[in-house]
């Protein structure tokens, strides 16, 4: 029906065209409308044809991926500053470190409306943007050692019952009640895997989906205990102002952070793994072709664990990540 209805909407619209292209030699039509040069209804018809096409792609056309639907969560707005918020403004959560404060808002009326009541307020305001983790495994089960090395990983959820002597803590920085995930137990393995380090597991993801204001309450968390080595295996398009001032101010305390370079052929390096404060990891052999060229380090780009096989990038940040892991 939405075709037949473009078709005839398209069609009407060329009916109605009056499209007159004088061709030299020969005399303009006169009075108006009606008429034209055999080129002028080419044209039209191309306009037509063109129209056609374009209304068939809007109206008929898939929508959005997640992915793309998803690049920040609605009426949700991270603000980084010093002192205090106006009183209009409501954080509905706030973090501090070292002086700054870090607080999330939920703000439905108009985001300029946001923008001028904290106007010389704050350093900067963003959306709380959404990262997407890069890879995918299976779970059975494991059983492992215990060690005095630690690493911080950014995650989903990880099973406690299979990584019982891996994980030092879990700690959930999100909203919704704490799952386990194939991913984030994945991550979690591996990042122990190399040198047995225990990990200490924030879950900043839930599914395939992770956001900036989980993350931020982690890498707070991660500075304030002194943690040396940290892995965030997801990405984004976006460019995270909040995150990135943290893992800048982690760097110069000597922190080293890892992260993947995604799983599909790009131009650019997905935040955070293009940070030049981050340790972007791609996956070995040289994947994904090009991208991989601009990586920092490569790491397997799959595994087979005791749980399973897995693949991606993500993996391969987490095994380097648990490489360079130091005493705590």
């Amino acid at each position: 029906m939405k075709l037949i209805l473009a078709i005839l909407l398209s069609f009407s619209l060329l009916y109605s065209q009056t499209v007159v292209v004088p061709i030299p030699g020969e005399r303009k039509s006169e009075g108006g409308g009606g008429g034209g040069s055999g080129v002028g209804l080419v044209i039209g018809a191309l306009v037509g044809a063109g129209l056609i096409f374009l209304l068939t792609k809007t109206v008929l056309s898939k929508p959005p991926t997640e992915t793309q639907k998803l690049l920040f969560i609605p009426f949700q707005f991270i603000a980084v500053y010093r002192g205090e918020l106006p009183s209009d403004v409501e954080a509905k959560e706030t973090v501090e470190f070292e002086g700054l404060k870090f607080s999330m808002i939920e703000w439905r009326e108009e985001k300029e409306e946001l923008r001028k009541a904290l106007e010389g307020k704050v350093l900067f305001l963003q959306p709380n943007y959404v990262y997407e983790t890069f890879g995918e495994g299976k779970l059975e089960t494991y059983t492992s050692e215990t060690s005095n090395q630690v690493v911080a990983v950014l995650d989903t959820g990880a099973d406690t019952d299979l990584l019982k002597d891996v994980l030092i803590e879990i700690r959930n920085m999100r909203p919704d009640p704490y799952r386990p995930e194939s991913h984030g137990t994945a991550v979690v393995y591996l990042a122990h895997l190399p040198k047995k380090a225990r990990v200490v597991l924030y879950r900043v993801c839930s599914g395939r989906r992770c956001d900036s204001w989980s993350i931020t309450k982690a890498l707070v968390d991660v500075l304030r205990r002194n943690i040396k080595v940290v892995n965030m295996s997801f990405g984004t398009s976006a460019n995270d102002r909040v995150v990135e001032l943290l893992l800048k101010i982690a760097y110069k305390k000597g922190v080293k952070i890892t992260a993947p370079v995604g799983n599909r052929p790009s131009e650019k390096l997905p935040f955070p793994a293009r940070l030049p404060e981050v340790i972007s990891v791609a996956g070995s052999p040289c994947f994904p072709k090009k991208v991989c060229m601009r990586a920092d380090v490569r790491e397997p780009y799959e595994f087979e664990t005791p749980f399973g096989n897995v693949r991606g990038t993500s993996f391969s940040s987490a095994f380097y990540a648990g490489k360079i892991t130091r005493e705590f």
